[in-house]
C-alpha cells in the first residue's frame, strides 16, 4: 500500500484501469465457466440416465428367461461409449447376472450392491442405478459407471481460455491506460506543479 502511495498519478490511474479490467475480466468470466461446467455435469448425467434405460429395457428379455449370454451381448455394446467404465445388470435378488469393464481397467474390479435408482457423482465417477422393469414389476437392477474425462478436459479447456483471456485483458488495459490516463494525469500534474511554484 506503501509503494502504491508512492506511485505518481500517472503509474495510479494505469494502475487503477488495469484492476477495473482484470475485475471486469474475472467477474464476467466465472460465473459464465460455473454456469457451463455445471450444464456439462447436468448433461453427462441425463446423457447416462438415458443409456442406462436403454439397456435396462433392453436386458429385460436377456433377465426374464436368464440368457447371460444376451445380457452380456446387451453390455458389451457400451464399447462404443468411451467413457463408460462398467456395468453390471443384477438379477431381482441382488446377484450380479452379467459385467462389463472397459478394456484396460483392472479385471479385479469391485461392483458394488445394486441401490434404488440413483444417479450420483463420487469420487471422480458417475455412477447410475436404474431398475429393470416387466409388466410393472422389477426384475433386477442395472449399474452404469462413467468416467468424468469430458468434465476433466473442459476444464482444462477453461484453465487455458482463462489464462489467455487474462493475457490478453492486462495487454489491452495496459495499452488503453496509456492513452485514456494522459488527458487526466497531464493537468493534475501541471496543477501539483502550479501548486508547488
Amino acid at each position: 500500500m506503501k509503494l502504491f502511495r508512492n506511485w505518481s498519478i500517472r503509474y495510479k490511474l494505469t494502475g487503477l484501469f488495469v484492476a477495473m479490467a482484470c475485475i471486469t475480466a474475472v467477474t464476467l468470466a466465472l460465473p459464465i465457466g460455473v454456469f457451463d461446467f455445471m450444464g456439462l455435469k447436468r448433461t453427462m448425467a441425463r446423457d447416462l440416465s438415458i443409456l442406462a434405460d436403454v439397456l435396462a429395457r433392453n436386458s429385460t428379455a436377456a433377465l426374464t428367461f436368464r440368457d447371460t449370454g444376451g445380457a452380456r451381448d446387451v453390455l458389451q455394446a457400451l464399447r462404443a461409449e468411451p467413457s463408460v467404465i462398467a456395468a453390471c445388470i443384477y438379477t431381482d435378488d441382488g446377484k450380479p447376472f452379467a459385467k462389463y469393464v472397459r478394456e484396460g481397467k483392472d479385471s479385479d474390479f469391485v461392483f458394488p450392491l445394486p441401490e434404488e435408482p440413483i444417479t450420483r457423482f463420487k469420487r471422480g465417477r458417475l455412477i447410475q442405478f436404474r431398475n429393470i422393469v416387466l409388466d410393472n414389476e422389477i426384475v433386477g437392477t442395472i449399474y452404469v459407471e462413467s468416467d468424468l474425462s469430458r468434465l476433466d478436459e473442459r476444464l482444462r479447456e477453461y484453465n487455458v481460455a482463462f489464462v489467455v483471456m487474462m493475457g490478453v485483458t492486462l495487454c489491452l488495459s495496459i495499452l488503453s491506460a496509456a492513452l485514456l490516463q494522459r488527458p487526466i494525469s497531464r493537468p493534475l500534474g501541471e496543477l501539483v506543479q502550479t501548486a508547488k511554484a
